[in-house]
């Protein structure tokens, strides 16, 4: 497990704890070219060679900020930035940078939280480099806010908070809203409120803008390639006259909550989610760790929060009390650290879980975790890598951002390794028992259970009594023992596998001693990790109906069973230590075996797969538990609008015997435990008609030696799966449901064309032209008519199929439904107009960044592998993907789009509000 750079909320809620002891201060990583310019303008420059340029323009303004009769206005400047700027009018902005491969939403981009609206701008190198700070200078004070942008922008903006608004809010949600009832952060949502947008326009945007973006309240991030001296002198000569409010830079800071903040005992989660139960742990004030020492005590309640987790997860299991899931995180309470505990699950046992993880904390907190549990652990953060080498310049840039939340820059990645190597070798078992001890004290806890819709709270208080009551008994002393697991070496001499062949760079193939073909690519990365894909076609479209309702119930079944006499649970737990997992996967046309590990344990890992296809046993116990869990989970979202929606429209679009059609209550009430052992035996039985993929920066001779000795003598049995093709209604037609409980509507519109089973050039052309469409489409309805925030347009062909589905959804004010209906003959006519050189030349830079940044991620890598091999693309659409982009012609992309729109059969499926619900912002 490598160390990954952690979200902007764990950085919030670095664990604090002050120490009266001298130790160092943290040192910056010195990288990191910094400066502040007269007028109170800082930049950060962190120059990687041969890296992706990122940028981001951090502005210490948000919802916090605003007068009452500003709400909101944050949030609509940060979107006047993209329609029009002095260098960039017009929407012009995402034109400049589709040149380059920039694509609106994961290149460029921006978020208004409380305090601060942060821009994002990922380029491929720095040939715009120039471009991106004079659009970022523009932010400064070059925003154009005319009467009839602003005017026009209000409608994307209520297409935004429908998007988000939900009449049901989560259980999360609510309970978020009583703990900070009261405080700003619950009245003051970025996005405004209805009495505000309506009234703003452009002279009272203008004065907010002047006033807060000030020059003292922006910082500049740019990481990646680039010469950072000439940079410099660009930001010196452009950024020096943005206006300011003085020269002292402005901190980034936001008020703490009051101590009597209190998580509400009860809330209802929305219709269909499931129930849980919630512990949240006050563990004091929040101090960003400063010094070394108060460093490690940060990783020592990652470990703590870990072992808590991990103990509720095993016991959950081992007294087989079925859940949804057990999660850990840090509560969003600014001041204050507070880690949250939940356990899903369903109505029928929360009695058993409560009673579970009360008996679990009381026992931790007075007995603690055992030497097996801490063995454990230590392994998994043993494996923690906070080596700068795997670091692309988007983790780079991420971390400044997220670390200038808290006002300083990264730490130096070698001061960094060294202070965790420290904490290891000094860290014992009794460290993380006393820290429990102090964290699991029943003053420190507060208990929610979240219901589900319709339940009864009656019993409520009693269960608060009944779980504290058990918090405080004395905990009682679990004998936790984690086998040490030994996997035997294979037993049968096999001749050496065929020698690997090179047929590009860094891509070989040869054949198992079984014949199994394997597809190798040399990563050049470094960053240790291999991956291997075990894949064959078939997946779901090779099976029954009954068959599909059993697939989902094959991975719990079988990860409650053992492994030739090993406990799954402490095979997993070996899998742990090596850092590797196995996941098996069923997909619409394919299923694979896919396994992840550290490169230095590549050997015992695959060696470990080995073993589990071979001698793998499911557990008939699960299978019935996990067969109760699912059918009170079913139960419980039949009732849900949406669910009913979405019945309706795939009954509509696929007949009972399609693999695309919707499965029901019926189907898993039927199923046998032999059902689901006779679909695992079908896929994933041995390696019969499997092709094996590789993406390591090991040399192939190892892997041709590791892949042979340890999968070549497996057998290949299993017949080949055939696949068919997906039953649709040729007739087309129309569903309305009016059930939605929020006043917006969705529409979608689906056109269904039979095409010829794609090869590579047709798969690079339909993605080429989904980018075409998606930009006309996003410019349409949402800059032009403001129907909608997030327009979304597909168009794909099934792998290994013949069936081209094309879906184009809105989801708008019901008063313009009649509206949109009217003008869709236009829009498909706008749609449709020929598409130019321009676009489709930006359409395969963007396919082609996309690719190329692939070959940086061994685990992109395989899995684009398996899919070509599988599928029969050409592998040069990995290798070269410009050289492909470039064969596709206008032509073929008009053919194309014009085809889709003149297929004969089309759905359209509408959800309206229910007849009660009445418009509200």
């Amino acid at each position: 497990m490598r160390f990954r750079i952690p979200s902007l909320l764990m950085v919030l809620l670095l664990v604090g704890c002050s120490s009266l002891s001298v130790s160092p201060p943290l040192t910056t990583d010195q990288h990191w070219v910094s400066e502040t310019l007269p007028n109170g303008f800082r930049y950060h420059l962190y120059p990687i060679e041969g890296q992706d340029v990122e940028l981001r323009l951090i502005v210490n303004v948000g919802s916090l900020n605003e007068r009452e009769e500003e709400r909101g206005y944050a949030h609509f400047i940060e979107h006047m930035a993209f329609n029009g700027t002095t260098h960039f009018p017009n929407y012009s902005v995402f034109k400049t940078f589709a040149a380059v491969g920039v694509q609106f939403g994961p290149d460029i981009n921006a978020v208004t939280d409380y305090g601060r609206t942060v821009y994002q701008l990922s380029l491929p190198d720095d040939e715009k480099l120039d471009d991106a700070l004079r659009w970022f200078r523009d932010i400064g004070d070059g925003i154009t806010l005319d009467e009839q942008a602003v005017k026009d922008e209000i409608a994307v903006i209520f297409g935004e908070w429908r998007l988000d608004n939900k009449a049901q809010s989560s259980w999360q949600l609510q309970v978020y809203a009583d703990v900070l009832n009261g405080t700003p952060y619950v009245e003051r949502d970025p996005i405004g409120t209805e009495q505000t947008l309506t009234k703003a326009n452009a002279e009272s945007l203008s004065r907010f803008y002047k006033k807060w973006y000030s020059a003292n309240r922006m910082q500049l991030i740019v990481v990646g390639d680039m010469n950072a001296p000439a940079l410099q002198q660009v930001i010196h000569q452009d950024f020096a006259s943005l206006p300011t409010e003085n020269a002292f830079p402005e901190r980034h800071t936001l008020p703490d909550v009051e101590e009597a903040f209190q998580y509400p005992l009860t809330v209802f989660g929305q219709q269909g989610q499931s129930p849980a139960i919630v512990v949240n742990i006050k563990e004091g004030r929040y101090m960003p760790a400063s010094t070394l020492k108060e460093q490690r005590m940060r990783w020592l309640d990652w470990m703590v929060t870990d072992a808590i987790q991990l103990r509720l997860n095993e016991q959950l299991d081992r007294r087989a009390i079925n859940n949804n899931g057990v999660y850990s995180n840090v509560s969003f309470v600014p001041g204050w650290n507070v880690y949250e505990f939940t356990v899903d699950h369903n109505q029928q046992v929360r009695d058993d879980v409560l009673e579970a993880v009360a008996r679990d904390f009381a026992s931790l907190r007075d007995i603690g975790i055992g030497e097996s549990e801490f063995q454990l652990l230590f392994e998994q953060y043993q494996n923690i890598d906070f080596s700068m080498d795997s670091y692309s310049s988007l983790d780079n840039a991420e971390n400044a951002v997220s670390n200038l939340y808290i006002n300083r820059l990264p730490q130096d990645a070698f001061e960094e390794n060294d202070n965790f190597q420290r904490f290891l070798e000094t860290l014992s078992r009794e460290d993380i028992n006393a820290r429990l001890d102090e964290l699991l004290s029943p003053s420190k806890m507060s208990l929610t259970i979240a219901y589900g819709r319709g339940e009864s709270l009656a019993s409520a208080d009693a269960l608060k009594r009944a779980f504290f009551d058990a918090v405080a008994q004395t905990g009682e002393a679990l004998r936790i023992e984690y086998k040490q697991v030994q996997i035997p070496q294979p037993t049968t001499t096999l001749r050496e596998s065929s020698a690997p062949k090179a047929v590009a760079r860094d891509l070989y193939q040869w054949s198992l001693p079984n014949g199994v073909q394997t597809t190798f690519y040399q990563m050049d990365d470094g960053t240790g990790y291999s991956h291997v894909v075990l894949q064959a076609r078939g997946g779901l479209s090779s099976l029954t109906r009954r068959e599909r309702a059993a697939v989902d119930m094959l991975y719990e079944t079988y990860r409650r069973g053992d492994v030739d006499g090993i406990d799954l649970n402490d095979f997993y737990h070996h899998l742990d230590g090596l850092s590797a997992s196995i996941v098996p996967s069923v997909y619409s046309t394919a299923h694979n075996i896919a396994l992840s590990t550290s490169s230095d344990t590549l050997a015992e890992s695959l060696n470990a797969l080995r073993f589990m296809i071979e001698y793998i046993t499911p557990d008939e116990e699960a299978f019935y538990r996990e067969k109760s869990r699912l059918l009170a989970r079913l139960n419980s979202v039949k009732s849900s609008p949406y669910d009913e929606f979405e019945r309706a429209s795939l009954q509509l679009m696929y007949p009972d015997d399609s693999y695309e059609s919707r499965l029901n209550l019926e189907d898993y009430e039927q199923l046998t435990f032999t059902d689901v052992v006779d679909v695992y035996q079908r896929l994933f039985a041995d390696l019969g008609d499997m092709k094996i993929y590789v993406a390591s920066d090991l040399p192939p001779d190892v892997i041709q030696h590791l892949t042979g000795k340890y999968l070549g003598g497996l057998t290949t049995h299993r017949a080949p799966s055939d696949s068919s093709s997906p039953t649709l209604r040729t007739k087309g037609g129309r569903v309305v449901v009016a059930t939605s409980p929020e006043y917006r509507t969705y529409i979608e519109k689906i056109y269904v064309l039979n095409v010829e089973e794609r090869n590579v050039e047709q798969f690079f052309a339909e993605d080429m032209l989904n980018r075409v469409m998606q930009a006309r489409y996003n410019a349409i309805m949402r800059e032009r008519h403001g129907f909608d925030y997030d327009p979304y347009f597909s168009a794909w062909t099934w792998d290994g199929q013949k069936v081209l589905v094309a879906t184009f959804t809105a989801l708008i004010d019901p008063m313009r439904e009649d509206e949109l209906q009217r003008l869709w003959p236009a829009i498909q006519a706008e749609l449709l107009r020929p598409v130019t050189q321009q676009e489709k030349n930006n359409a395969g830079v963007q396919l082609t960044r996309e690719i190329n940044s692939m070959a940086r991620d061994s685990h992109r890598v395989v899995g684009a592998l398996a899919r070509y091999g599988i599928c029969g693309y050409d592998i040069e659409g990995l290798l070269d993907p410009e050289s492909v982009a470039k064969q596709i012609s206008v032509d073929r992309l008009n053919a194309l789009a014009a085809s889709m729109f003149a297929a004969e059969t089309q759905f359209e499926n509408i959800l309206r509000p229910a007849p009660e619900v009445t418009p509200t912002k």
